[in-house]
């Protein structure tokens, strides 16, 4: 769900002319509306485990089954599916059981496949993907070379997956994955000088457009949109030197996204055709750069999104937004 990509690019309507002829005789059709819509006065629903430290939602699918972890009162994460009231937690046996370590769900397709990742007992963070029990390690085209930074961010209802690994040297890569194979996507963009420069991919949407952000050679961040292998960057105007961060995004091409004010604060929104709009959680408070960054992360074709956000506490907690139709 991460990290969470589709900046509207996709959702440009054409229409083809019409006959005057008709024109004269067929009503116009009314403008539908737009996928931005609603959000101001949407609903707000406040997520948290029952007896967790912490809790972050990071996905959702369309049957509104959600995903994401909690953090217990010993340090260790664990995912969960919550719907309807009922949380189902579940947790990589791969990972480790001790402070910092543990699973952490990212998303959840329709078929219920759920990706994320695990840190396993030397501290070290993987991919996974999850379905029915049976866990799959997803740590990039070169396990036994990474840099010990893996993850899967999203998956769409085809099964592809998007997320991140490391190299040697910790530069960021991002890939897609399906069926065993693995592509590497790297913006030309991005900075290629060693540690936390790079690409990654947190969202795909069933169209195979992806998002995401690369870091360039001054470690600013940048949203991008992956559409066939076409990188087109988009920056939040008001984002300060830190940068600009893409999620996830649904069929729509409605993109969940962030970026850093000039005060290092993470700020959220949500971006589609060239319009960008903010998500304000009632009681949040900003976390500053040197933390975690939650705020929407993943979202569905009915335009729900899901999310963490800071309390006054320092505490985070899980949200959702149901936009107002």
């Amino acid at each position: 769900m991460g990290l969470k990509t589709l900046h509207r690019v996709l959702v440009t309507v054409g229409a083809g002319a019409m006959l005057a002829t008709m024109v004269a005789v067929v009503p116009a059709a009314a403008t539908p509306p737009s996928p931005l819509a609603g959000y101001a006065s949407g609903t707000y629903t406040t997520i948290d485990y029952p007896g967790a430290v912490q809790t972050d939602i990071a996905g959702i699918n369309n049957l509104g089954m959600m995903v994401g972890f909690y953090i217990d009162t010993a340090g260790v994460y664990h995912g969960f599916i919550y719907q309807n009231g009922t949380y189902a937690p579940f947790n990589d046996p791969n990972a480790g059981t001790k402070k910092g370590q543990g699973t952490q769900g990212s998303d959840i397709n329709d078929s219920g496949t759920i990706v994320g990742g695990y840190i396993d007992g030397n501290n070290k963070l993987h991919g996974f993907m999850e379905l029915g029990g049976s866990y799959t390690t997803l740590d990039g085209p070169n396990p036994n070379q990474t840099g010990g930074i893996n993850y899967a961010n999203d998956i769409n209802d085809l099964g592809t997956v998007v997320g991140l690994y490391t190299d040697p040297n910790l530069e960021l890569h991002a890939f897609l994955y399906r069926d065993g194979t693995y592509t590497t996507v790297n913006d030309p963009l991005a900075g290629t000088g060693g540690k936390y420069e790079g690409t990654v991919l947190d969202g795909i949407n069933d169209l195979g457009v992806a998002t995401g952000e690369y870091y360039d050679s001054n470690g600013k961040s940048h949203g991008l949109i992956d559409i066939a292998g076409s990188l087109t960057t988009v920056d939040n105007p008001k984002a300060g030197s830190k940068g600009t961060e893409f999620n996830d995004l649904n069929d729509l091409g409605v993109i969940t996204a962030g970026y850093y004010d000039s005060k290092g604060h993470f700020r959220g929104f949500i971006y589609a055709a060239g319009t960008f709009v903010p998500i304000n959680v009632p009681g949040a408070v900003p976390p500053k750069m040197s933390g975690p960054t939650p705020g929407p992360t993943g979202i569905n074709d009915a335009g729900v999104i899901v999310g963490g956000y800071y309390k006054a506490s320092g505490l985070e907690n899980g949200f959702s937004l149901t936009p107002r139709r």
